[in-house]
């Protein structure tokens, strides 16, 4: 049996921590999906089996040592209920620049420049 001691137990339990919080946010990124998923087939619907559908727009956000993320953007035009609608998704990640770990510090959420975040 190898068991690690010293910093390479705190190494091993950071790699735990970020391995699991990697789980949980795939799983809610795919809950995310799911309620657009719904809310545009509900809305749609509504619209009638004849009426305007939401064009669907993929995006991935341009990929860096620091950042990256991706989306989805559905807008429904000229609609027999809806004028005009439209249901965004962005998931996106990165590494918190010292201006933007400032502002979050000022707003009483601790934060350091270079520290992780993922936001939905």
């Amino acid at each position: 049996t190898i068991r690690a001691t010293g910093t390479s137990e705190r190494v091993l339990s950071q790699m735990e921590a970020d391995t699991e919080r990697q789980e949980e946010g795939a799983e809610f990124a795919k809950m995310i999906w799911r309620v657009q998923d719904t809310l545009v087939g509900e809305m749609e619907s509504l619209e009638g089996p004849e009426g305007a559908k939401f064009n669907k727009l993929p995006w991935q956000r341009e990929p860096s040592t620091t950042s990256g993320g991706q989306g989805r953007t559905c807008v429904l035009e000229d609609g027999s209920i809806f004028e005009k609608a439209a249901i965004g998704v962005s998931i996106i990640h990165g590494e918190l620049s010292p201006e933007r770990a400032k502002a979050m510090s000022s707003r009483g959420r601790p934060a350091a420049p270079g520290g992780k975040y993922s936001a939905a």
